[in-house]
């Protein structure tokens, strides 16, 4: 019995659209559909630059966990390795931070604020300030 199961194991492995693995990748739409199964019902959209742990993925379509919900997104939309960032200043006197690029406002920074672009995107920055996260215009920043 346990030789079947290990064949079945490695010819499963060896022979399936199916890759298992944990692995941080980013996404690059600027909102990706996040959901209950592959085409299934969106529960989320993930904004652009955000970091995933993808734990399998089987026919173009990767298993990940955010924030602390598994779910899935085409793997069209994720990039392995790491996403820019690099320091950069509010160069005017206050600036919004957005939930998206054309989204509402969550917050607003200072002039002289030092920001960590984590992306940036037609025009905008997705931003790290403390412990917010947003968009910017990126007009507004400079080294």
């Amino acid at each position: 019995m346990k030789m079947k199961l290990l064949f079945f194991s490695v010819f499963f492995a060896l022979f399936s659209n199916t890759l298992v693995f944990a692995q941080e990748m980013f996404v690059t739409a600027t909102r990706l559909r996040f959901r209950d199964i592959p085409n299934g019902d969106i529960i989320d959209l993930i904004p652009y630059g955000t970091s995933v742990t993808v734990i399998e993925s089987t026919n173009g379509w990767a298993c990940i966990e955010y924030y602390q919900t598994r779910g899935w997104v085409s793997l069209t939309y994720l990039r392995e390795g790491t996403p820019l960032l690099k320091k950069m200043f509010v160069s005017t006197t206050s600036l919004n931070i957005r939930n998206t690029s054309d989204g509402i406002i969550i917050g607003k920074l200072p002039n002289r604020a030092e920001v960590t672009v984590i992306i940036e995107h037609h025009g905008w920055s997705y931003i790290r300030y403390d412990n917010q996260r947003g968009w910017v215009s990126s007009k507004y920043l400079e080294p």
